[in-house]
């Protein structure tokens, strides 16, 4: 059996000591260490102190791992099971990359949303809202869905040329505008927002058809595929927004 991942840590290093559960779990239970508390106790040392509450209304005492030892140990064991390969190592012929991070600013009426997320939170904090009915993750998405345009939580909202999603409508273009010439092509990822529906299945009806006829009005290129233009944008050969995951 071989384990094949790009991405064995993607948050925190205390994923390795999954990693290590599945890979070496004998060499783990000899030494004490099956347990994710006696791992942690060798190799992090854990600090409790203040911290924003994730609705960004308030300070709450939390206690993390604040910084790590035995670095060296720790990857000598994990060795003993794990082959690493870095693209240095690997020489990957990948093309060069130019990153842009483009800053949007929450518009007034995501101001105004956030704070009801707060509110929410707050009430679910109190234990005075049924989990079934709102909780921490119904929160946390609908704080996603916001931060890249308030109409993936209600279409009938705003639609603000403000929002990230929007910003992104207008690089699009311009990017195709000035590439046209040339014929070149955009590829663009977006994980929110992404219809289920199959393209050929999906339509455009009411006030969605009209907003996505502005959106092709604006690039002046085809609209491709017909699927919800909240969550699409008429661009040349793709669609495209930016990570939701705030508003910075």
């Amino acid at each position: 059996m071989v384990f094949a991942t790009g991405t064995p840590l993607s948050n925190s290093i205390t994923e390795l000591h999954t990693m290590m559960r599945y890979l070496e779990y004998d060499f783990l239970s000899d030494h004490g260490l099956q347990h994710f508390d006696n791992w942690v106790a060798v190799f992090g040392e854990q600090k409790t102190d203040w911290e924003l509450k994730p609705a960004g209304n308030g300070f709450k005492e939390r206690t993390r791992i604040a910084n790590y030892t035995g670095l060296p140990e720790l990857m000598s064991m994990f060795k003993q099971v794990a082959d690493i390969r870095t693209a240095d190592t690997l020489k990957l012929d990948v093309p060069d990359c130019d990153y842009q991070v483009v800053q949007v600013e929450a518009t007034p009426f995501q101001q105004e949303l956030v704070q009801e997320l707060a509110d929410r939170a707050d009430a679910i904090n109190a234990g005075n809202v049924d989990p079934t009915i709102d909780n921490m993750l119904k929160i946390t998405s609908d704080g996603r869905k916001l931060g890249l345009d308030p109409r993936l939580i209600d279409p009938s909202f705003e639609d603000n040329p403000d929002t990230k999603l929007n910003r992104c409508v207008e690089n699009v273009a311009r990017i195709h505008a000035e590439t046209a010439e040339d014929r070149l092509t955009q590829i663009v990822f977006c994980d929110l927002g992404v219809p289920h529906k199959a393209a050929g299945e999906a339509e455009i009806e009411g006030e969605d058809a009209d907003d996505a006829k502005d959106k092709k009005s604006i690039a002046a290129v085809p609209l491709y595929t017909p699927v919800t233009p909240l969550h699409t944008m008429p661009i040349s050969g793709s669609f495209h927004a930016m990570p939701p995951s705030s508003f910075g």
